[in-house]
């Protein structure tokens, strides 16, 4: 069996190498979110600036320039836009060397210094109080609004400054001290995951505590109690009632005319429910009658005798219409 010779071994090995290539180079990579359009205001431009950075990250310098001003438009910002293409685009290429000078470029007519210096004063305030991660989404935020870079000299002193001494001291004592800010963060990190950790080993997890639950008896709730029976006090002539709701003995005789109480009877004495309709004015004209006044008395000691109770209540006022007293009209 033939073998190839040496020379179209490497060949081989070259053009499947350039393949290769090739076919990484041309597959389509994921498609990014189209960033927003800047308008002119000043306060957006640096957080525009940044999303367009990494947009146009990878393409050479003359396309990445055609697509930031692509996304600058507005009616404060299209004459500029003209002005500016016209002074720097000729012969089909911009005049600007690097895409940075670009930026910068644009740095000069939209950066906001006011943005710039709170965010600057703001980053140097932050302290790491509470989630490592929470700190780190605040501090790259303000450096990117503050125009800093992360990786300079100056912002990774701010983030050890900020950052919780004894973490900072830790990484120093290990020897292995990171040299760029995303080292300066993977440690960081990985510290406080550690102490999280370690506070749940110590402290054990955090206990909810559970509501006792008390169980219902099967029986039924007990009814609630019922009224007691009112006594009822009886003599010689019948039943008395102790004046707390009970009906009256209405079935009563008189003894004057024989008729019952609840008739109006044929002596037209108040005795009877029916001759009571006025008894105010009734005795006081008895009152007032010299022949009058000793039946009135004898009437009144009867009353008293055969019903206790009820002459007791009328002269107290407990009933709407006392008997026994002068009418004030």
């Amino acid at each position: 069996m033939e073998s190839n010779p040496p020379e179209t071994s490497a060949m081989e090995a070259f053009f499947e190498n350039l393949l290769q290539r090739l076919e990484r180079t041309s597959a389509p990579g994921p498609k990014l979110k189209d960033p927003e359009t800047f308008n002119g205001t000043k306060s957006r431009y640096s957080p525009w600036k940044f999303v367009l950075q990494q947009y146009v990250a990878g393409l050479d310098k003359d396309r990445a320039i055609s697509v930031v001003l692509s996304y600058i438009q507005g009616e404060r910002v299209d004459v500029w836009k003209e002005a500016f293409s016209r002074s720097n685009y000729e012969n089909g290429a911009w005049k600007f060397d690097t895409l940075d000078a670009f930026w910068k470029a644009l740095d000069t007519v939209f950066d906001d210094p006011n943005v710039k210096h709170t965010a600057q004063a703001k980053l140097e305030l932050l302290k790491m109080k509470g989630s490592a991660q929470e700190f780190f989404t605040k501090f790259e935020q303000l450096v990117t609004l503050a125009n800093y870079d992360l990786d300079d000299e100056f912002v990774l002193n701010i983030l050890q400054r900020n950052a919780r001494e004894d973490f900072v001291r830790n990484i120093y004592a290990s020897g292995n001290i990171p040299t760029t800010f995303a080292g300066w963060k993977t440690r960081l990190l990985g510290l406080d995951k550690d102490r999280d950790m370690f506070n749940v080993i110590r402290h054990g997890p955090s206990r909810i505590p559970i509501a006792p639950t008390t169980q219902r008896p099967n029986s039924t709730p007990n009814p609630p109690p019922q009224p007691q029976p009112i006594p009822v006090r009886r003599d010689g002539t019948g039943i008395i009632y102790g004046g707390r709701g009970q009906p009256m003995d209405l079935d009563r005789k008189c003894i004057k005319c024989g008729a019952p109480k609840r008739e109006k009877g044929s002596c037209g004495d108040a005795w009877h429910i029916l001759n009571r309709s006025s008894p105010n004015t009734q005795y006081r004209r008895r009152w007032e009658e010299a022949e009058e006044s000793k039946g009135f008395f004898e009437e009144v000691r009867r009353f008293v005798k055969e019903d206790p109770e009820l002459f007791l209540q009328q002269v107290q006022g407990s009933t709407p219409e006392p008997s026994f007293v002068e009418d004030s009209t």
